[in-house]
């Protein structure tokens, strides 16, 4: 049957634990409803019944194979969602409770949630208390840019690329440089400033760090680019190096 395969050995093993784990957390919430580490420790529980599910996901658009699986895709970030949305109402109630006093250490529990679920409003609120103590943390400055991206507040948008650009990374020929570089092209190509956008793509793939895959995924978007300025002579020279690097 020409599908990915979805699941592995101990699955069912793996889902009873998971399932008994949430219900007893359940349970012991509903005797103590401010038990801190009853709603932590619940919402592990949760999230590590859905991975499973997200990783196969990503494992076929990482492999270039999410378009011809469509359905499977689609399916596997379902399970996901419906295994994990219930958590999105405890770490809502617990990010309420505790507000800007919540620690550090339980934002890095609670905030995947919001991040999985696009919740983009919460995943903004307690990544912006994180950052608002500290600025060195490249992951949440990257989350938080995606998430006011998502919600087309470029200003935001632009001001925690900018803190990644000018504190991090400055060796233009490293991986992480490049990356940004994408980053930007993103920010610029999404608003159609597409000359921006095209300077920003160029140089991520000047000193050729990109894997293959993110290198070829650049590629596309610089071609669409150039094809937005009815620049077609560097739209087909972008798709032929591309064309070239797959045979």
């Amino acid at each position: 049957r020409d599908q990915p395969r979805s699941r592995g050995l101990g699955d069912v093993y793996k889902r009873q634990v998971y399932k008994t784990s949430i219900e007893s957390y359940k349970t012991t919430l509903q005797f103590d409803p401010t038990n801190d580490r009853a709603v932590l420790y619940l919402l592990d529980a949760y999230k590590a019944n859905a991975k499973p599910y997200y990783d196969l996901e990503r494992n076929l658009d990482f492999l270039a194979l999410k378009n011809k699986y469509q359905s499977e895709s689609e399916r596997l970030k379902n399970e996901g969602n419906s295994r994990i949305s219930e958590a999105k109402d405890y770490a809502e109630s617990y990010l309420l409770m505790k507000g800007e006093e919540i620690s550090n250490e339980d934002i890095a529990t609670v905030y995947p949630i919001f991040s999985i679920l696009e919740d983009y409003d919460n995943l903004i609120n307690i990544l912006g208390i994180s950052i608002s103590r500290d600025k060195t943390n490249v992951e949440y400055l990257e989350v938080l840019r995606g998430a006011y991206m998502k919600k087309k507040d470029y200003e935001n948008a632009e001001r925690e690329l900018s803190i990644l650009s000018k504190r991090y990374f400055l060796n233009e020929q490293s991986y992480e440089r490049a990356l940004i570089n994408q980053l930007y092209g993103n920010f610029y190509a999404v608003q159609g400033k597409y000359n921006e956008a095209i300077d920003k793509y160029e140089a991520s793939l000047r000193f050729r760090k990109m894997p293959f895959v993110t290198g070829l995924a650049v590629k596309k978007n610089l071609a669409q680019c150039y094809f937005q300025l009815s620049n077609y002579k560097d739209t087909i020279r972008v798709l032929a190096v591309s064309y070239t690097h797959l045979t």
